[in-house]
């Protein structure tokens, strides 16, 4: 992907939940990448994902599924933690050695989709061509609406995340 050291490469970005299927539309996207700076194609590959979910275990059984589909293309999945995610990501992406795909949140908070959208290429094109023109449709509503920006698909939602679960005393409660 890079064409020299110097230049900085346009990076894939994509929020995580589950990874496998949404990869490709990344590959599709940009033809592949490399942290070592190898060109790639949609088939053959060296893919560096940062991220701060999944674990490691589930990363790796969405890589297995991934590479059932596509042997050729490596990836590397790299775990960081959410309190050091910003600060080991940015000074990657100003380097020539970040990742390929890195995760993001939705909005307009630090770490967000706003924040490293120039980082990423359009994936509109790619998703297009995986699910057709009216890929939109077929896609969540707000995964759409809070990962563009201007006329730029800056990330694909693969999942959601919720706040989770309230317990109570029922007893109380009552």
């Amino acid at each position: 992907m890079r064409k020299s050291p110097n230049l900085r490469r346009r990076r894939r970005v994509i929020p995580a939940i589950s990874i496998a299927s949404f990869l490709a539309f990344v590959l599709a996207a940009c033809g592949g990448g490399s942290s070592s700076g190898s060109a790639g194609s949609a088939t053959s590959a060296n893919i560096t994902w940062w991220g701060w979910t999944p674990t490691t275990q589930v990363a790796e059984q969405y890589i297995k599924a991934f590479n059932a589909q596509y042997p050729n293309i490596h990836v590397t999945y790299k775990m960081l933690t959410i309190a050091g995610y910003n600060a080991a990501l940015r000074p990657a992406l100003a380097s020539t050695v970040g990742p390929d795909v890195f995760d993001v949140a939705p909005g307009g908070a630090n770490g967000s989709v706003e924040t490293y959208s120039p980082d990423a290429v359009n994936l509109a094109p790619a998703v297009e061509k995986a699910l057709g023109s009216d890929w939109q449709s077929k896609l969540s509503p707000i995964g759409v609406s809070s990962l563009m920006i201007g006329q730029k698909l800056a990330a694909v939602s693969v999942g959601a995340v919720y706040s989770g679960t309230v317990w109570i005393n029922e007893n109380l409660f009552s």
